[in-house]
């Protein structure tokens, strides 16, 4: 049976991650959350098979907390995986963010950098996932998603505002997100381009999905 450690088990992508994994597989669900004390989550660490990472910040009440929340966290996780025999591989949510020339942005591709130099030096698989927009089931609105916003303020008779209708957003579907992580788990990812990739990219202005949310 496969140890599978997730971390950021309570976010969005995490809670629908672990609900699909106890409905279709036998895996071993190893949960780290904000409330996982650290001797745990070190144990956890060390005996893992697989380490599907979600936990990260990108609303923080501090700058500080981007760098602490992207890049610390997971140095000290990568501190205790060196010393795991099973040599887990490891799947990174990151963001087409870390791409852009921002302090999330630069907090990802920094972490990015981190993953991918442990591997060389340590020999474990890592996969990094550069996530669009998400959005689905449990989406939290004015935090996750434009579209769990729209949607609840839209179903709730509040007004949205759309500053600009012909910003262009790439979207993916959750359970999508979810069907391609477990290929990953099991190194099978979807490869576009040499890099790991959720199939199903949709493509959408602000005013499309605006308009689309409240024909329905």
């Amino acid at each position: 049976m496969k140890s599978i450690v997730i971390t950021g088990s309570n976010g969005f992508v995490g809670k629908n991650f672990k609900f699909d994994l106890k409905q279709t597989t036998d895996y071993q669900i190893l949960e780290i959350s904000r409330d996982t004390s650290i001797e745990d989550r070190n144990e956890y660490l060390t005996k893992a098979d697989c380490i599907v990472h979600f936990a990260g910040v990108n609303r923080p009440e501090h700058e500080s907390e981007f760098y602490e929340g992207n890049v610390s966290l997971l140095q000290e996780m990568l501190d205790i995986v060196k010393n795991n025999p099973n040599k887990p591989s490891i799947i990174l949510s990151s963001s087409i963010q870390a791409n852009a020339d921002n302090l999330y942005g630069k907090s990802k591709n920094e972490a990015e950098s981190l993953l991918n130099n442990f591997s060389k030096t340590y020999g474990n698989k890592v996969y990094i996932y550069q996530f669009p927009n998400l959005f689905g089931k449990w989406c939290k609105p004015n935090y996750n998603s434009v579209i769990a916003t729209f949607c609840n303020n839209i179903a709730c008779g509040k007004e949205i505002k759309v500053n600009d209708r012909e910003i262009m957003l790439s979207l993916n579907y959750i359970d999508d997100v979810i069907a391609e992580i477990k290929r990953a788990i099991e190194d099978k990812p979807t490869i576009v381009d040499n890099k790991v990739e959720v199939p199903n990219v949709y493509k959408k202005s602000l005013g499309e999905i605006s308009d689309l949310i409240i024909s329905f």
